[in-house]
C-alpha cells in the first residue's frame, strides 16, 4: 500500500524484482500495488526501491515455504485397508455375525469401491458398494453361515485404480469350539434391542417370569468369552390401584 502524506501530488516509480510501476498520488491519496514473487525460488532479502520525487527503500524478506505434493492416483498399501485384514475361525453351522471395518488414511475421497467375495460361498459382506472420504473408515457387517468343510478365500474392495483384500480361513464343523476375535465380534444388543424395557422405581408384584433369548446370537458371545446364560428370569413389577 502506498500512501501520499504529504499537501501536494508527488510522482514516483516502485520497482521489485524486475517489476516495475510508475505511480502519481494527490494529496492524502493511496493505493495498492501487487509484486509477484513466483519466480523466487530460496529465501531471499533484497529492497522495493522508490524513485521520483520521492526516494527510498522498503527492505523485503521473501521466505520460501514447501508444500508436500501428493499423488492422488497412488495411495500406499497401509492408506486402504481392512482392519483386522485377516480372519481365521473355527465355527458352526449356525450363522456367525462379524464386524470389519475399512481405512482410507490416504488424501483423497476413494469413489465408487465395490466388495466382490472370492471362493467364499458361506461369506455375505454389507454395503458392498459405497464412498469413502478421506480419513474415515466404514464399519461393514460380515455374514458367515455354510455347511461343515473348510474354506478359504478373499473379500476383495475394489475401485478404478487400486484394491485391498481381507483374507477369511474357515473351518465349519459341527464338534467346533468357537473361538471369535473381540475385534470383529458382533456388538452386544441392549436390553431394549432385545425387546425388553427398564423397569421403574415401583415395587415388584414378586411373580417370576421367563424371558426369551436369542440362543444362536448369544452363544456365538458365550463360547468366545466362555459365559453360559442360563434362562433368565425377573419379577413383574406390582400392580397399583
Amino acid at each position: 500500500m502506498f500512501e501520499n502524506p504529504s499537501a501536494k501530488k508527488v510522482n514516483f516509480q516502485a520497482k521489485f524484482n524486475e517489476q516495475l510501476y510508475s505511480i502519481s498520488l494527490d494529496s492524502k491519496e493511496q493505493t495498492r500495488k501487487s509484486f509477484s514473487v513466483s519466480d523466487i525460488k530460496e529465501p531471499t532479502y533484497t529492497n522495493i526501491e522508490i524513485s521520483g520525487d520521492v526516494a527510498y527503500k522498503i527492505p523485503v524478506a521473501a521466505i520460501i515455504t514447501l508444500i508436500p505434493q501428493y499423488n492422488t492416483s497412488v495411495i500406499e498399501a497401509d492408506q486402504f485397508k481392512f482392519k483386522p485384514d485377516k480372519i481365521d475361525l473355527s465355527l458352526r453351522e449356525d450363522k456367525t455375525i462379524l464386524h470389519v471395518n475399512l481405512t482410507n488414511y490416504a488424501f483423497m475421497d476413494i469413489k465408487d469401491i465395490k466388495l466382490i467375495t472370492n471362493n467364499l460361498d458361506i461369506a455375505k459382506i454389507e454395503p458392498d458398494n459405497f464412498d469413502l472420504s478421506s480419513g474415515t473408515e466404514k464399519t461393514l457387517t460380515l455374514t458367515l453361515q455354510g455347511s461343515e468343510g473348510i474354506y478359504n478365500g478373499t473379500i476383495e474392495a475394489r475401485t478404478e485404480n487400486f484394491s485391498t483384500f481381507l483374507s477369511i480361513y474357515v473351518n465349519v464343523s459341527k464338534d467346533a469350539i468357537v473361538v471369535i476375535p473381540p475385534e470383529v465380534l458382533d456388538t452386544p444388543k441392549s436390553c431394549i434391542d432385545l425387546g425388553g424395557f427398564i423397569c421403574s422405581e415401583k415395587p415388584m408384584s414378586g411373580e417370576k417370569i421367563k424371558l426369551n433369548v436369542d440362543r444362536d446370537y448369544y452363544n456365538n458371545i458365550s463360547h468366545s468369552l466362555n459365559w453360559h446364560f442360563p434362562i433368565l428370569e425377573t419379577q413383574k413389577e406390582a400392580k397399583t390401584s
